[in-house]
């Protein structure tokens, strides 16, 4: 199994937010009236489990910043047009805006969620083979 785990600022802000617009699932939840100071849930998003976590500096777990983004998720859909529109109604930044690059035959666009993570959207519309796709990115970061 794969499990991502993301530290957040607020862990049961995160999952309400990523219901609504990824259609999340809620596997496990903390119980906040417990402990009000922290808070974890486990959600699963297109198959693939995600752990939030509050933030809790003490030991060293800190939400990303606007500032920075040095990963992000990569979501294949069937539908980008339409989860792209849930990210906006949610108020997630545009980073890229949904677009369709017919070399490598997708639909995609680069979205903020104000938990500091980044989803790239994506939607086949033409298959391409590993090598094509090589030859095209290389053509477009030539220096």
């Amino acid at each position: 199994m794969l499990g991502i785990d993301a530290v957040v600022s607020d862990a049961l802000a995160a999952s309400e937010c990523y219901q609504k617009v990824f259609g999340a699932e809620v596997l496990k939840q903390t119980n906040p009236s417990l402990n009000p100071l922290f808070n974890e849930v486990v959600i699963a998003i297109y198959g693939v489990q995600f752990h939030l976590f509050d933030e809790f500096q003490k030991v060293g777990w800190i939400a990303p910043t606007n500032q920075n983004y040095p990963s992000w998720f990569n979501l294949v859909v069937e539908n980008a047009t339409e989860l792209y529109g849930r990210t906006l109604d949610e108020g997630f930044e545009i980073v890229v805006p949904l677009s369709e690059d017919k070399q490598l035959g997708v639909l995609n666009a680069v979205v903020k969620d104000s938990f500091g993570y980044t989803w790239v959207i994506e939607q086949i519309v033409r298959e391409i083979s590993f090598a094509e796709r090589c030859e095209i990115l290389a053509s477009r970061f030539e220096k």
